[in-house]
């Protein structure tokens, strides 16, 4: 395979698997150069939808789709999941004054999503017969949070196989 089209192949399952991206997400998730990464987004630019999102030119996969059914609105993603570190700007995902808090001295820790916001961090341990859960939330929840973060924790439960307790 030429260079050339290794590039533009890269290019399209970046954009395909995480599209609305920017040419400087494409740079920041792929290691390569600016100048590569703009040749890999330039090979597929006709596959792609351009759209301007605060000024900023988004890239769009044509196949796409959108759901029929909403995602659910909370989520235990593990530390460095590719929700957040896909994406150069993390800025419509986490509020700056939060950043410091998903971090750890050996690297970032898990998040709570809720709304496709990070909301708090996690740690989960495993307790005779079940999995314990312990968030951190940045802000006091309310009790319609604890309530959508009681589904999310049965749902990771069901996806681990047992009971979840959540702290």
């Amino acid at each position: 395979m030429r260079r050339s089209q290794a590039l533009a192949e890269l290019a399209t399952r970046y954009f395909a698997s995480r599209s609305p991206a920017t040419l400087q997400d494409f740079v920041w998730w792929s290691g390569l150069s600016p100048a590569d990464a703009r040749a890999g987004l330039e090979a597929i630019q006709s596959q792609l939808i351009q759209k301007s999102i605060g000024g900023q030119p988004y890239w769009l996969s044509h196949i796409v789709r959108t759901r029929s059914t909403p995602s659910p609105p909370a989520y235990f993603l593990p530390g460095y999941d590719e929700y957040l570190f896909s994406y150069k700007d993390r800025s419509d995902s986490i509020e700056q004054r939060h950043v410091r808090k998903m971090t750890a001295a050996n690297g970032f820790l898990s998040t709570v999503m809720l709304d496709g916001k990070v909301v708090g961090t996690w740690k989960r341990t495993f307790q005779k017969g079940a999995a314990l859960i312990e968030t951190n939330l940045f802000d006091p929840p309310t009790p319609a949070t604890h309530r959508t973060l009681t589904v999310a924790a049965e749902r990771y439960g069901q996806f681990i196989g047992m009971p979840v307790v959540l702290r």
